[in-house]
Protein backbone atom coordinates (compact mmCIF):
# COMPACT_ATOMS: atom_id res chain seq x y z
CA UNK A 1 0.00 0.00 0.00
CA UNK A 2 1.31 3.43 -0.88
CA UNK A 3 1.35 6.11 1.79
CA UNK A 4 -0.56 9.19 0.61
CA UNK A 5 1.60 11.72 2.39
CA UNK A 6 4.14 14.48 2.29
CA UNK A 7 2.65 17.07 -0.02
CA UNK A 8 1.69 19.81 2.42
CA UNK A 9 5.06 21.60 2.35
CA UNK A 10 5.11 21.79 -1.43
CA UNK A 11 1.53 23.00 -1.42
CA UNK A 12 2.19 25.53 1.32
CA UNK A 13 5.19 26.86 -0.56
CA UNK A 14 3.07 27.40 -3.64
CA UNK A 15 0.34 29.20 -1.72
CA UNK A 16 2.79 31.40 0.16
CA UNK A 17 4.65 32.35 -3.00
CA UNK A 18 1.31 33.21 -4.59
CA UNK A 19 -0.10 35.14 -1.66
CA UNK A 20 2.99 37.30 -1.16
CA UNK A 21 1.12 39.43 1.38
CA UNK A 22 2.90 41.88 3.68
CA UNK A 23 3.40 40.91 7.30
CA UNK A 24 1.83 43.17 9.91
CA UNK A 25 4.41 45.35 11.69
CA UNK A 26 4.21 45.37 15.49
CA UNK A 27 7.09 47.79 16.02
CA UNK A 28 10.90 47.81 16.40
CA UNK A 29 11.27 45.20 13.67
CA UNK A 30 8.77 42.72 15.13
CA UNK A 31 6.02 41.40 12.86
CA UNK A 32 3.43 38.66 12.47
CA UNK A 33 1.41 37.15 9.67
CA UNK A 34 -1.71 34.99 9.38
CA UNK A 35 -2.37 33.43 5.98
CA UNK A 36 -4.44 30.67 4.46
CA UNK A 37 -6.06 29.24 1.36
CA UNK A 38 -8.84 26.99 0.14
CA UNK A 39 -8.19 25.13 -3.11
CA UNK A 40 -10.17 22.72 -5.28
CA UNK A 41 -7.84 20.30 -7.08
CA UNK A 42 -8.44 18.07 -10.08
CA UNK A 43 -6.84 15.20 -8.13
CA UNK A 44 -4.33 14.29 -5.44
CA UNK A 45 -0.87 14.42 -7.02
CA UNK A 46 2.08 13.59 -4.77
CA UNK A 47 5.53 14.39 -6.21
CA UNK A 48 4.56 13.31 -9.71
CA UNK A 49 2.52 10.31 -8.53
CA UNK A 50 -1.21 10.64 -9.17
CA UNK A 51 -2.79 9.06 -6.09
CA UNK A 52 -6.33 10.16 -6.91
CA UNK A 53 -7.59 11.33 -10.31
CA UNK A 54 -10.89 12.67 -8.95
CA UNK A 55 -11.45 16.07 -7.28
CA UNK A 56 -10.38 16.90 -3.74
CA UNK A 57 -9.81 20.08 -1.74
CA UNK A 58 -7.09 21.50 0.47
CA UNK A 59 -7.53 23.87 3.38
CA UNK A 60 -4.32 25.63 4.43
CA UNK A 61 -3.64 27.83 7.47
CA UNK A 62 -0.39 29.35 8.73
CA UNK A 63 0.67 31.74 11.49
CA UNK A 64 4.15 33.13 12.05
CA UNK A 65 5.85 35.65 14.32
CA UNK A 66 9.36 37.05 14.53
CA UNK A 67 11.85 39.82 14.00
CA UNK A 68 13.31 41.09 10.72
CA UNK A 69 16.84 40.33 11.98
CA UNK A 70 16.24 36.92 13.56
CA UNK A 71 13.67 35.34 11.25
CA UNK A 72 10.20 33.91 11.81
CA UNK A 73 8.83 30.96 13.73
CA UNK A 74 5.39 29.60 13.03
CA UNK A 75 2.90 26.77 12.72
CA UNK A 76 0.86 25.43 9.81
CA UNK A 77 -2.01 23.09 9.04
CA UNK A 78 -3.04 21.45 5.76
CA UNK A 79 -6.22 19.37 5.56
CA UNK A 80 -7.39 17.16 2.68
CA UNK A 81 -10.96 16.21 1.77
CA UNK A 82 -11.91 13.91 -1.13
CA UNK A 83 -14.99 15.02 -3.05
CA UNK A 84 -15.74 11.57 -4.50
CA UNK A 85 -15.69 7.94 -3.35
CA UNK A 86 -12.63 6.97 -5.44
CA UNK A 87 -10.75 5.98 -2.28
CA UNK A 88 -13.86 5.15 -0.25
CA UNK A 89 -12.84 1.56 0.50
CA UNK A 90 -9.79 2.76 2.43
CA UNK A 91 -10.60 6.24 3.76
CA UNK A 92 -13.41 8.65 4.48
CA UNK A 93 -13.83 11.94 2.62
CA UNK A 94 -12.14 14.02 5.34
CA UNK A 95 -8.98 12.00 5.81
CA UNK A 96 -5.72 13.90 6.28
CA UNK A 97 -4.50 16.59 8.71
CA UNK A 98 -0.87 17.70 8.37
CA UNK A 99 0.51 19.77 11.26
CA UNK A 100 3.82 21.60 11.07
CA UNK A 101 6.19 23.96 12.86
CA UNK A 102 8.90 25.93 11.08
CA UNK A 103 11.66 28.51 11.20
CA UNK A 104 12.07 30.87 8.21
CA UNK A 105 14.79 33.40 7.43
CA UNK A 106 16.80 34.90 4.60
CA UNK A 107 20.05 36.67 3.72
CA UNK A 108 20.28 39.69 1.43
CA UNK A 109 23.12 39.03 -1.03
CA UNK A 110 22.79 42.11 -3.21
CA UNK A 111 20.10 44.60 -4.16
CA UNK A 112 17.12 42.57 -5.33
CA UNK A 113 18.85 39.26 -4.50
CA UNK A 114 17.97 37.27 -1.37
CA UNK A 115 18.71 33.70 -0.30
CA UNK A 116 15.48 32.57 1.37
CA UNK A 117 15.07 29.36 3.35
CA UNK A 118 13.17 27.50 6.01
CA UNK A 119 13.27 24.26 7.96
CA UNK A 120 10.10 22.49 9.12
CA UNK A 121 8.91 19.47 11.02
CA UNK A 122 5.63 17.94 9.79
CA UNK A 123 3.30 15.44 11.45
CA UNK A 124 0.97 13.67 8.95
CA UNK A 125 -2.20 12.46 10.67
CA UNK A 126 -4.73 10.22 8.87
CA UNK A 127 -7.96 10.60 10.82
CA UNK A 128 -10.11 9.19 8.03
CA UNK A 129 -8.28 5.91 7.44
CA UNK A 130 -10.47 2.85 7.84
CA UNK A 131 -9.31 0.23 10.40
CA UNK A 132 -8.16 -2.32 7.81
CA UNK A 133 -5.65 0.17 6.39
CA UNK A 134 -4.30 1.76 9.56
CA UNK A 135 -1.12 -0.32 9.50
CA UNK A 136 -0.22 0.75 5.95
CA UNK A 137 -1.15 4.39 6.57
CA UNK A 138 0.89 4.87 9.73
CA UNK A 139 1.40 8.45 10.83
CA UNK A 140 4.49 9.88 9.12
CA UNK A 141 6.94 12.51 10.36
CA UNK A 142 9.31 14.53 8.22
CA UNK A 143 12.03 17.13 8.46
CA UNK A 144 11.81 19.43 5.45
CA UNK A 145 14.15 22.12 4.11
CA UNK A 146 13.51 24.64 1.32
CA UNK A 147 15.93 27.10 -0.26
CA UNK A 148 15.38 29.63 -3.03
CA UNK A 149 17.47 32.42 -4.51
CA UNK A 150 14.96 35.24 -4.96
CA UNK A 151 15.91 37.71 -7.70
CA UNK A 152 14.34 39.79 -10.49
CA UNK A 153 15.15 37.22 -13.19
CA UNK A 154 14.81 33.42 -12.80
CA UNK A 155 14.48 31.97 -9.28
CA UNK A 156 16.16 28.59 -8.63
CA UNK A 157 14.85 26.53 -5.73
CA UNK A 158 15.43 23.21 -4.00
CA UNK A 159 13.28 21.15 -1.63
CA UNK A 160 14.42 18.20 0.55
CA UNK A 161 12.22 16.00 2.75
CA UNK A 162 13.47 13.27 5.10
CA UNK A 163 10.92 10.86 6.59
CA UNK A 164 12.41 9.80 9.91
CA UNK A 165 9.53 7.58 11.09
CA UNK A 166 8.03 5.39 8.34
CA UNK A 167 10.47 4.97 5.44
CA UNK A 168 13.63 6.67 6.76
CA UNK A 169 14.04 7.84 3.20
CA UNK A 170 14.68 11.09 1.37
CA UNK A 171 12.89 12.95 -1.42
CA UNK A 172 14.39 15.88 -3.34
CA UNK A 173 13.20 18.25 -6.01
CA UNK A 174 14.47 21.39 -7.64
CA UNK A 175 13.46 23.79 -10.33
CA UNK A 176 13.17 27.28 -11.71
CA UNK A 177 10.34 29.80 -11.72
CA UNK A 178 9.80 33.34 -12.94
CA UNK A 179 7.09 35.81 -11.94
CA UNK A 180 5.61 38.07 -14.61
CA UNK A 181 3.57 41.02 -13.34
CA UNK A 182 0.73 41.77 -15.76
CA UNK A 183 -1.88 44.54 -15.73
CA UNK A 184 -4.89 44.41 -13.43
CA UNK A 185 -2.82 43.05 -10.49
CA UNK A 186 -2.36 39.69 -12.21
CA UNK A 187 0.84 37.67 -11.76
CA UNK A 188 1.70 34.68 -13.97
CA UNK A 189 4.50 32.27 -13.04
CA UNK A 190 5.94 29.56 -15.32
CA UNK A 191 7.53 26.84 -13.17
CA UNK A 192 9.71 23.86 -14.11
CA UNK A 193 10.23 21.15 -11.45
CA UNK A 194 12.32 17.96 -11.48
CA UNK A 195 11.95 15.48 -8.61
CA UNK A 196 13.26 12.17 -7.35
CA UNK A 197 13.77 9.99 -4.28
CA UNK A 198 16.01 7.28 -2.90
CA UNK A 199 15.01 3.62 -2.84
CA UNK A 200 13.42 3.83 0.60
CA UNK A 201 11.14 6.74 -0.22
CA UNK A 202 10.20 5.90 -3.81
CA UNK A 203 7.61 3.15 -3.03
CA UNK A 204 5.60 5.70 -1.01
CA UNK A 205 4.91 7.67 -4.17
CA UNK A 206 4.72 5.22 -7.10
CA UNK A 207 4.15 1.58 -7.89
CA UNK A 208 7.71 0.20 -8.08
CA UNK A 209 9.48 -3.00 -9.01
CA UNK A 210 11.18 -5.01 -6.19
CA UNK A 211 14.65 -3.73 -5.39
CA UNK A 212 14.20 -0.50 -7.30
CA UNK A 213 16.82 2.05 -6.26
CA UNK A 214 16.62 5.80 -6.20
CA UNK A 215 16.10 7.81 -9.36
CA UNK A 216 14.95 11.05 -10.92
CA UNK A 217 11.28 10.21 -11.25
CA UNK A 218 9.33 13.03 -12.88
CA UNK A 219 9.32 16.40 -14.61
CA UNK A 220 6.51 18.92 -14.18
CA UNK A 221 5.86 22.03 -16.25
CA UNK A 222 3.35 24.35 -14.59
CA UNK A 223 1.78 27.72 -15.15
CA UNK A 224 0.60 29.43 -11.96
CA UNK A 225 -1.42 32.63 -11.64
CA UNK A 226 -2.68 34.96 -8.94
CA UNK A 227 -5.12 37.82 -9.16
CA UNK A 228 -4.85 40.33 -6.32
CA UNK A 229 -8.40 41.22 -5.34
CA UNK A 230 -7.38 43.38 -2.35
CA UNK A 231 -4.23 43.88 -0.28
CA UNK A 232 -5.14 40.79 1.73
CA UNK A 233 -7.26 38.62 -0.62
CA UNK A 234 -6.34 36.85 -3.84
CA UNK A 235 -7.51 34.25 -6.35
CA UNK A 236 -4.90 31.78 -7.57
CA UNK A 237 -4.62 28.66 -9.70
CA UNK A 238 -2.32 26.30 -11.54
CA UNK A 239 -2.35 24.19 -14.70
CA UNK A 240 0.41 21.59 -14.97
CA UNK A 241 1.65 18.68 -17.05
CA UNK A 242 3.54 15.79 -15.40
CA UNK A 243 5.70 13.18 -17.13
CA UNK A 244 7.35 10.18 -15.45
CA UNK A 245 10.90 9.96 -16.83
CA UNK A 246 12.22 6.72 -15.29
CA UNK A 247 11.59 3.64 -17.47
CA UNK A 248 11.18 1.22 -14.53
CA UNK A 249 8.55 3.47 -12.97
CA UNK A 250 6.74 3.86 -16.28
CA UNK A 251 6.54 0.07 -16.70
CA UNK A 252 5.35 -0.40 -13.12
CA UNK A 253 2.66 2.25 -13.60
CA UNK A 254 1.53 0.62 -16.86
CA UNK A 255 0.95 -2.62 -14.94
CA UNK A 256 -0.80 -0.96 -11.99
CA UNK A 257 -4.42 -0.03 -11.50
CA UNK A 258 -5.76 3.48 -12.05
CA UNK A 259 -5.37 6.30 -10.98
CA UNK A 260 -1.59 6.15 -11.61
CA UNK A 261 -0.46 7.52 -14.98
CA UNK A 262 2.81 8.20 -16.78
CA UNK A 263 1.78 11.46 -18.47
CA UNK A 264 -1.15 13.56 -17.32
CA UNK A 265 -2.46 17.10 -16.72
CA UNK A 266 -3.66 18.37 -13.38
CA UNK A 267 -4.32 21.66 -11.62
CA UNK A 268 -6.34 23.60 -9.10
CA UNK A 269 -8.03 26.92 -8.40
CA UNK A 270 -8.61 28.62 -5.07
CA UNK A 271 -8.65 31.70 -2.89
CA UNK A 272 -5.98 32.91 -0.45
CA UNK A 273 -5.65 35.55 2.25
CA UNK A 274 -2.87 37.14 4.26
CA UNK A 275 -3.07 39.60 7.18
Amino acid sequence: MHHITRSCIAFAALVLSAANGPAAEIGSGWKYDVSGAYDVLSGYVLYGGRQNDEPCCWTFLEMDFGHELFGLVGASLVQNTDFTSRRGEMMRHVNEWDWGVFYRNGIDIAEGWRLQGDVSHIWYKYHGIRPAYKRDYATAMEIVTRLSLENPFVVPYVFVAYDHKVTRGTYMEGGFRRDFALPWDLTVTPDLTVGGANGRYLPCIYPTTPGKGGCISYVQLALKMRYKVTDWLGIHGMAAWVSIVDNDLRHAIDESDSPFANDFPWGFIGVDFSF
